[in-house]
């Protein structure tokens, strides 16, 4: 979750099944099925933590993780952890 495809340097898995092709390529076996991201028949399973749920899952454990270090990493704070207090200006 969470990297661009093109930038991506892992192999594709299909958000819907796991498998190792991209969703908009995603089989199925019923005919009335659309296929691809919309496809709801199992067998379904998460990319990012192989529950049986699609990795878009916005209640995924691993989206969770994922989200909460990313709204931790990104602050608008101008000094970072460890960097020295600004010195007072004195005149």
């Amino acid at each position: 979750m969470g990297t661009p495809a093109a930038l991506c340097k892992n192999p594709s898995h299909c958000a819907v099944c796991a498998d190792a092709h991209e969703t908009k390529d995603h089989p199925c076996t019923i005919l009335a099925c659309k296929r691809g991201p919309t496809c709801t028949h199992p067998p379904i399973c998460c990319a990012n933590c192989d529950a049986p749920h699609k990795a878009s899952e916005p209640n995924c454990p691993t989206r969770i993780k994922i989200r909460s270090f990313n709204n931790n990493t990104n602050t608008n704070a101008t000094t970072t952890p460890g960097d020295a207090p600004m010195a007072e200006m004195t005149e």
